[in-house]
């Protein structure tokens, strides 16, 4: 999709949202068992997704493209599935999901994203 006179917005985060569905698939199975390298080579893929539903380029970096897009990073939302799929509640899942971004967030150490961190400080306001 072309950052500039494509799909309006609600239509990029449907497809942001698709291609979530379809990363996850049968993560509840699979998460436990990821290597490292597999979880860099997804987040690359869902990272193109939050930057197109974004409109913006690729020096935005990962971190900053979950906040300001509102998608998780797949990491995150692994856990979460296989939350749900062990017997938690939805809510609480996705509570819990919410105190581990933050906390991710708030305590980026590789530097990316301190110019957003300081425009959205707290992501459950942001997200409300």
């Amino acid at each position: 999709m072309p950052n500039l006179r494509g799909p309006r917005q609600k239509n990029r985060k449907l497809l942001a949202c698709v291609v979530t569905s379809r990363l996850l698939y049968a993560a509840p199975i699979w998460s436990k068992s990821m290597l490292v390298k597999g979880w860099k080579k997804l987040a690359v893929v869902h990272r193109q997704s939050q930057l197109r539903s974004l409109c913006c380029y690729s020096t935005v970096s990962y971190e900053a493209a979950a906040v300001i897009s509102g998608i998780p990073p797949i990491r995150l939302l692994a856990k979460e599935r296989m939350d749900v799929y062990n017997g938690k509640n939805k809510v609480e899942a996705r509570n819990e999901l919410v105190k581990n971004w933050q906390r991710e967030w708030t305590e980026c150490s590789n530097g990316n994203g301190k110019w957003t961190l300081r425009f959205i400080p707290h992501i459950y306001v942001w997200l409300c």
